[in-house]
């Protein structure tokens, strides 16, 4: 049981992280400034 909740609580990372990615990238294409980017990660 034990297994199941970290590989649980790892799929929800790695979904988070590849949000995190993905408005990271769409900003920089964009051309925000690194603090625009902070701001909008910190709301997360």
């Amino acid at each position: 049981m034990k297994t199941r909740d970290a590989f649980a609580q790892m799929e929800i990372e790695l979904q988070r992280m590849h949000i995190r990615a993905e408005i990271i990238q769409r900003m920089i294409l964009t051309g925000a400034s690194v603090e625009d980017i902070l701001k909008r990660l910190k709301m997360l």
